[in-house]
């Protein structure tokens, strides 16, 4: 990204004050006057359209202009949640606000690893984990995006330690499909050698197997009741994974009044990939979607499986629902 400092090397850090605005229009000049050593005419006249709708578009003056000294900040807000349920999409829209920057990598420091159980990046410290953080403002808010800590039984008392005051957006979604869903994450990258999908969430006795390892992140409500002791619930804000595909933008609404942010982010910052069958991003110079391996086709399931699948799930849902205070109606059968 060209418009934030952080986690990338942005051109803010050598223009602090400027905002994506102002350097897009910068960086279209820069690159126009490259193309004159280029014989295209087509390349000249995009980059002079370009030009023209981003200083006209500035014309009510720059809003977000940042001031004082850069430096690195342990996070105000972490995303979190169960895998395949939206927190890499999440934080690339929410990135789209200048007052937040997001760290490019998942921190995983308040986790164990899940294979090992071992501690291995909490040990070093906050000082350590506050040096992985991006650059930012005093105005901006800095995020941590790592969906395993909704998860860890050691994440909650290790965040309120740092913070106890921190916002955590939480983001899930219906956990038949997400159990599906990271079923085809695991088969595409190779992780383990897998069964068939349906003996590995079925036991031979024909129950749920509660214990298959794509099955566990799905169990919102065991997961939540390790919060709830040690957070408020206004400081944890659920967003609803289905709903941040099909409308993102009600969803960024309510992260940027949760963040208590001046609201930025616009219908117009989304456009609609029917290939992907997803929403794409855009910011006021470029325009971009997840990698190719979001989306991924799900495997196809029989419906006596999905069926078995809903049912079991369906008092776990029953108990989140009323631990977070909404109802998303998840398919019980």
């Amino acid at each position: 990204m060209i418009y934030k400092s952080g986690c990338s090397d942005g051109i803010l850090g050598i223009l602090p004050s400027w905002t994506p605005r102002r350097c897009g229009v910068l960086l279209l000049n820069l690159a126009l006057i490259i193309s004159l050593y280029i014989n295209s005419d087509n390349i000249r006249n995009s980059l002079l359209a370009n030009i023209k709708t981003l200083q006209e578009s500035g014309k009510d003056s720059f809003p977000f202009q940042h001031h004082g000294v850069q430096k690195k900040r342990l996070p105000q807000a972490i995303i979190f949640g169960a895998k395949k349920c939206g927190t890499k999409a999440l934080l690339r829209m929410i990135n789209l606000h200048p007052h937040v920057v997001a760290c490019k990598n998942e921190g995983h420091f308040f986790e164990n690893d899940r294979k090992t159980g071992m501690n291995l990046n909490y040990v070093h410290g906050l000082e350590w984990y506050q040096e992985k953080m991006p650059l930012t403002y005093e105005d901006q808010i800095t995020i941590d995006k790592t969906p395993s800590y909704f998860v860890s039984a050691d994440s909650p008392k290790r965040i309120h330690d740092m913070n106890s005051s921190i916002k955590l957006i939480l983001i899930v979604r219906d956990p038949t499909t997400r159990v599906i869903g990271d079923y085809a994450h695991v088969v595409s990258r190779n992780e383990v050698q897998l069964p068939e999908f349906e003996q590995e969430v079925i036991k031979p006795n024909g129950e749920v197997n509660k214990g298959s390892f794509i099955v566990i992140p799905s169990l919102y409500a065991e997961h939540m009741s390790r919060w709830l002791p040690w957070f408020k619930r206004d400081q944890i804000l659920v967003v609803d994974g289905e709903k941040l595909i099909s409308d993102p933008l009600t969803q960024i609404t309510k992260v940027e009044k949760f963040l208590n942010i001046k609201p930025y982010i616009k219908e117009d910052n989304f456009y609609w990939n029917s290939t992907k069958g997803f929403y794409c991003m855009r910011s006021e110079v470029t325009e971009f979607c997840l990698v190719p391996t979001k989306g991924r086709p799900h495997p196809e399931v029989k419906p006596e499986i999905i069926y078995k699948l809903r049912k079991f799930f369906a008092p776990l849902n029953d108990q989140f629902y009323e631990m977070v205070g909404h109802n998303f109606s998840w398919p019980s059968s």
